[in-house]
């Protein structure tokens, strides 16, 4: 035999030669993976969900809104002529404007009743000033010390009601035995006392509603709208 095929560093390359043919002959095939599903084709990986960046800072709805606040539509209280002219004074005198729920019919959210004892007339306004609105309820037409009653920010109840302006979701009613009365046996809520004048119902509106009512020299407040 020539000395070329006895050089171990030869004989080495023929062996690992040999070695890797051996291989690829014995490996199996790999079977390509068959989902009657996708027509026979090897099925993709599920796509990433993609998660969109932001498109407002936290600080821009927060402006948005207060700077809405300012477009609410609103009335001023000369508009209802039949409040005492003590109170329109004394409304503007807190720089109240009355919020509408909308543009259509008549002026809302002056009201009056008896609100606090049977036969009396009482008058009761959604006062929105400084970006809060709260029901002020006076016992009489010369009442210069109104019950304040459900203070809350105007922002939480603005809805778009067209030509860049805003309506506010809320919007006070004159309520008696009958509606309290149905209301709690529909829905629940604290008992309700003796009923003997009106209540104050408070409205988000086609959303719920409180019934403010007094009693015994306080407001209560009772189950509404649901």
């Amino acid at each position: 035999m020539s000395n070329v095929w006895r050089s171990p560093r030869i004989k080495f390359t023929l062996v690992l030669i040999v070695t890797v043919v051996a291989g690829s002959c014995s490996a199996p095939e790999k079977q390509q993976r068959v989902n009657p599903s996708t027509g026979g084709k090897e099925p993709s990986a599920a796509p990433q969900e993609r998660i969109p960046p932001p498109v407002f800072n936290q600080a821009y709805p927060e402006a948005r809104f207060e700077a809405a606040s300012k477009a609410i539509l609103s009335v001023p209280p000369d508009v209802f002529p039949e409040l005492p002219d003590a109170i329109i004074s004394l409304l503007r005198g807190r720089g109240c404007k009355i919020p509408q729920p909308s543009a259509i019919g008549p002026p809302r959210n002056v009201i009056h009743g008896d609100f606090f004892t049977q036969g009396q007339t009482a008058w009761a306004v959604l006062c929105s000033s400084g970006g809060f609105s709260s029901i002020l309820v006076f016992r009489d037409n010369l009442d210069a010390h109104p019950e304040e009653l459900a203070r809350n920010e105007d922002k939480n109840y603005l809805y778009g009601v067209g030509n860049g302006e805003l309506g506010i979701l809320r919007e006070i009613t004159a309520v008696g035995r009958e509606f309290i009365m149905i209301h709690y046996q529909a829905y629940g809520g604290p008992k309700p006392p003796p009923i003997d004048h009106q209540g104050l119902d408070d409205s988000f509106l086609e959303k719920a509603s409180v019934t403010h009512y007094f009693y015994e020299g306080t407001w209560l407040e009772l189950q509404g709208a649901d």
